[in-house]
């Protein structure tokens, strides 16, 4: 069987997107539930989108050794950031 070495998605962001709204996003998915309260993400800002990428360096090898939990978190936090951005006037539009 196959294992994910790597998971990230991509929320395309319009062109008036401040630095504001972008912190604010990544706040709200922040919140999401995750495993351990070990948040394994992490969060990058590109032009024109914000990267969400799995940190394995984060997981709990012990309870997770094929960080299933990592890549369910991840997913997580990206639902969290696609509901909240509507509010945030964002149209989210995912890229994996």
């Amino acid at each position: 069987m196959a294992s994910i070495r790597s998971l990230a998605a991509s929320l395309r962001l319009p062109p008036d997107a401040t630095a504001d709204r972008v912190e604010e996003l990544v706040r709200f998915a922040t919140l999401a539930a995750n495993s351990h309260n070990t948040q394994p993400w992490r969060f990058v800002s590109l032009e024109g989108a914000l990267r969400i990428e799995a940190d394995r360096s984060r997981g709990c090898p012990v309870v997770d050794p094929d960080h299933h939990h990592v890549f369910v978190s991840v997913g997580a936090a990206a639902h969290a950031a696609w509901v909240a951005a509507p509010a945030l006037g964002f149209e989210p539009t995912w890229a994996l």
